[in-house]
């Protein structure tokens, strides 16, 4: 009986190109081929033009199209629309925004193509100059993005500058294209205002969310309670937001990217600096299957045979090379004046990558009847080479770069004015993690126990101060800020303007815990950390008692009977207790109680504590009948 469901055969055989394509990129890593590279080749070689085993049917033609489109969300998504212009704060000039810089880029590049493109009409060499222009200016933001992310540049400030410099482009060409193509088929500039339509809806749609979610808390609230296990809400919501948008821009008849990535751009506004499990969540989703599947099916369905036998499309192939060079090394000069010659080339020949926009651009010229199909065939070769030259080029100069400044030890900044600082300094040292406190306690200079620790004594914990003090040589960063509105506001600066991956926080506020967890800076209070000791305790007791043995502390009880430690708070039994001994949990009656400094100890309570062990003696001269049990 003939099947007449889709057929998994081929869905198998791009899944699993899916699946080597990585391993294959990180062999050859010497090479610097990006992993899309990699994944468009394979789909070449299983496709169309090599073994043909790919049967790109309508089912993996959709999976295609929406793993374009989760791209596209994704790239908006990636977008921080508070770092787009200078900070007020910092004191930042204004030409040194990213969306400035993106702007003046635009202008040069535009300049140029339009130069380049009637340049090659005066040759002879393409039939409209204007269409070429608007192609020409376009740079794949599917191909850039995840360039950056297989490169680590993503979350850095020159990925930042590169992805807005991309989104620029890439929405220049689309409205220039679409109102072009209108004018020149005789008709209005509807694409156009339908375009800035669906934009306009992006913010509508964020003001809605933030209007409902003040005034209607328990929407804010079933969103809390049903964000993990099966019911996984608002990634629910999130594919719902997409399609809406993604339908929208069918009806009105503009590009499906415009739409996804205007929905990527409004959920990262109302995710604003936090949700960071919920981004990896989509990461996963997209860059685990989806995208993958898009790009093997760019290689699938190209036709290079036919493209290389086509005689007037190698010579235009090779004008065009030639030309977009030009062009990206010109319009690199604003990135060049912020990031030097060397690596604001290499931003701007990555800018050089272009595939899926000239591609349908290119098909909608030879359906508007202002280029031919040999001009088409020399855009779709021009576009597959453009792509793996941009990506190379910057993978080879970030690799050069990453080994040039590869440190020998991981080195963390620790910035504070407590004596924390120092002990956490000392406990990375036993790791062999090099160690930095940056700190205004001259003090620590004297109680430093190890010379290994460096200590550097500065007048302001200010952002610019430890830029000068080896933050970009930084692994991460330790806060112990006790000034609970310079801690979030230094933290804030520290991963959204200087784009620091790793930031840890120490603070006794649950409220300033949770406001430091929402802007993407992993924070623990003492309480956190009893819960997380304890929990480890419980499932890995033998690593927790390694760890143990290392900080030379221990885990022990305490049975509280008659004396001085019964009838008092736990404020008031740190007065007298060894400082290095915390009480990490009280047991009353079988109940299980976190402590907090008014927790009232009385008779019969059982206290777990940590410290060294030479404070038994001190809680033994304490506890009158007491006994104390070591865990």
């Amino acid at each position: 009986m003939e099947h007449a469901g889709p057929s998994f055969a081929s869905f198998l055989l791009v899944v699993s190109l899916a699946f080597f394509a990585p391993i294959i990129s990180h062999s050859v890593k010497k090479m610097a081929v990006p992993l899309v590279v990699i994944e468009i080749i394979g789909g070449i070689v299983f496709g169309k033009s090599g073994l043909n085993l790919i049967k790109p049917d309508v089912h993996l033609q959709f999976l295609a199209a929406f793993g374009f489109a989760f791209l596209m969300f994704l790239s908006g998504l990636e977008i921080d629309v508070e770092g787009l212009l200078p900070s007020r704060k910092l004191k930042e000039p204004l030409y040194k925004s990213p969306l400035i810089i993106g702007l003046m880029r635009l202008v040069i590049v535009s300049i140029s193509a339009f130069a380049l493109g009637f340049w090659l009409h005066r040759l002879e060499l393409t039939e409209d100059p204007i269409l070429i222009a608007f192609l020409l200016i376009n740079t794949s933001i599917g191909i850039v993005m995840p360039t950056l992310k297989e490169a680590g540049e993503s979350g850095k400030n020159e990925g930042k500058y590169i992805l807005v410099s991309t989104l620029v482009a890439d929405i220049a060409s689309i409205l220039g294209l679409s109102t072009y193509v209108a004018i020149s088929k005789g008709g209005a500039v509807k694409p156009t205002i339908f375009a800035f339509i669906i934009i306009f809806s992006g913010i509508i749609a964020y003001k809605a969310i933030e209007y409902y979610k003040g005034k209607a808390l328990w929407i804010d609230a079933a969103f809390q309670a049903m964000a993990h296990g099966t019911a996984q809400l608002p990634l629910r919501a999130i594919f719902a937001l997409l399609l809406l948008f993604i339908v929208e821009s069918e009806l009105l008849g503009t590009e499906v990217m415009l739409g996804a990535f205007t929905a990527g751009l409004t959920t990262s506004i109302l995710l604003g600096a936090g949700g960071e499990s919920l981004k990896e969540k989509l990461d996963v989703i997209g860059f685990g299957l989806l995208i993958p599947i898009f790009f093997i099916m760019i290689g699938a369905n190209l036709d290079v045979i036919a493209l290389l036998k086509s005689s007037s499309a190698l010579p235009l192939v090779g004008a065009l090379l030639l030309g977009i060079m030009a062009i990206n090394v010109i319009g690199a000069v604003p990135l060049m004046t912020l990031f030097g010659l060397k690596k604001g080339l290499s931003m701007g020949m990555l800018l050089m990558a272009r595939l899926s926009l000239t591609i349908a651009g290119a098909a909608i010229g030879v359906q508007a009847g202002l280029i031919s199909q040999a001009t088409e065939v020399a855009l779709i070769l021009f576009s597959i080479i453009c792509c793996i030259l941009g990506p190379v080029f910057y993978h080879h100069h970030t690799n050069q770069q990453q080994a040039a400044t590869l440190p020998t030890r991981k080195m963390w900044l620790i910035v504070g004015n407590s004596k924390d600082c120092i002990n956490i300094g000392h406990e990375l040292l036993k790791t062999d993690i090099q160690a930095k406190v940056i700190t205004q306690n001259s003090k620590f200079l004297e109680v430093a126990h190890s010379p290994a620790l460096h200590i550097e004594v500065i007048h302001d914990l200010s952002p610019e101060a430890l830029v000068e003090h080896g933050l970009s040589e930084a692994e991460g960063v330790i806060l112990v800020v006790g000034n609970t509105r310079r801690l979030v506001e230094l933290g804030r600066v520290l991963k959204h303007h200087y784009m620091v991956d790793n930031i840890y926080a120490l603070t006794n506020d649950e409220m300033t815990s949770l406001l430091l967890k929402e802007i993407g800076i992993k924070s623990f209070t003492p309480k956190e950390a009893s819960w997380l000791l304890l929990r480890e305790m419980v499932q890995a007791p033998f690593m927790t008692s390694a760890l143990l043995e290392q900080t030379e502390e221990k885990v022990f009880e305490l049975d509280v009977e008659p004396g001085p430690l019964s009838g008092k708070t736990l404020m008031e039994l740190a007065k007298i207790m060894p400082k290095d001994v915390r009480v990490l949990l009280v047991t009353r009656n079988g109940e299980v109680i976190m402590p907090k400094g008014t927790t009232l100890i009385k008779e019969g309570d059982t206290l777990t504590l940590i410290g060294k062990e030479e404070s038994l003696k001190t809680l033994e001269d304490l506890c009158v009948g007491g006994v104390c049990k070591i865990k």
